[in-house]
């Protein structure tokens, strides 16, 4: 079965994010504080998060009517753009990745608002911190990974 082109950038914008966001999270935490370049890289691994996410997330409207006709709790969300419908699947990677998401957020507002105040000791603190929702965010990517994977 062929792939369709929104999963496959939404792979490729996830794969983009895991570097990006790796790279953020132990900069920051081998530095014990985020630098300038650190930020960067989580921000624009939450940009490519979010991309991601909505690329996943996009199914045509006639598979998702069939999938709430067969199971009205299949999905969380559902929002109608026509002939494509942004769905997100009520399923536990998808609960997993959006706390994910949004631990990465938190972290990266507080490790952005520490930055610009200057606070040393709670930088260093933060970078710790920041680890947990990074390895929720790998564990969320890898239980995606083995769950999409073709069953022979």
């Amino acid at each position: 079965m062929k792939m369709p082109v929104t999963i496959l950038a939404g792979l490729i914008f996830v794969l983009i994010a895991l570097v990006l966001y790796s790279m953020g999270v132990w900069g920051a935490f081998r530095r014990k504080g985020a630098s300038t370049f650190d930020l960067k890289m989580l921000w624009l691994g939450f940009a490519f998060d979010v991309f991601a996410t909505l690329m996943m997330s996009i199914q045509a409207t006639a598979a998702v009517s069939a999938n709430l006709a067969a199971n009205p709790s299949f999905y969380i969300i559902t929002l109608g753009l026509g002939t494509t419908t942004l769905v997100l699947i009520n399923d536990v990677k998808t609960y997993i990745a959006l706390i994910a998401m949004l631990g990465m957020l938190i972290g990266t507002v507080l490790a952005t608002r520490t930055h610009a105040q200057g606070e040393t000791e709670r930088a260093a603190r933060l970078t710790r911190t920041l680890l947990a929702p990074w390895g929720l965010w790998v564990v969320a990517f890898v239980f995606g990974l083995v769950q999409s994977m073709p069953k022979r």
